[in-house]
């Protein structure tokens, strides 16, 4: 199962989501990443690569496959990285919605891990979205 998170669509909110994800996990950007974070339409990486992923060129963040935004860290279960990320962006616009996208082989685990996250932030707007496209 992989999670990707598209955040709000504001350039500006956008910002502030990152730079509150990057107080929360000790991580500065630079201008360039900044301009890349607002360009870019998925976050599929953890924290720890996000630099990484926003100095690609753009062709290679489009092209980029396999990644995944962690729900809960196996080696610090406080830390959930998806669960921080729709917490962000709800802080920032209450409006904000997330879409879950799964299919038959997606573990049961895995969402009901999601969905406890959520709870526990008292964030119920989202579509839990189940055909493939």
């Amino acid at each position: 199962v992989r999670f990707s998170f598209s955040p709000v669509m504001n350039t500006a909110e956008r910002l502030q989501v990152l730079e509150d994800m990057g107080n929360k996990y000790g991580i500065s950007f630079t201008e360039d990443e900044k301009i890349a974070f607002k360009n870019t339409q998925f976050i599929s990486v953890p924290m720890k690569q996000l630099k990484a992923f926003l100095n690609l060129s753009p062709e290679k963040r489009k092209e980029f496959k396999g990644g995944s935004v962690p729900i809960e860290d196996p080696n610090d279960p406080n830390n959930m990285e998806l669960i921080e990320w729709v917490k962000s962006s709800a802080l920032i616009n209450g409006e904000v919605k997330l879409a879950v996208k799964g299919d038959a082989s997606s573990s049961y685990s895995t969402y009901k891990k999601l969905f406890e996250g959520l709870r526990d932030i008292e964030y119920y707007k989202f579509v839990l979205i189940t055909t493939e496209e």
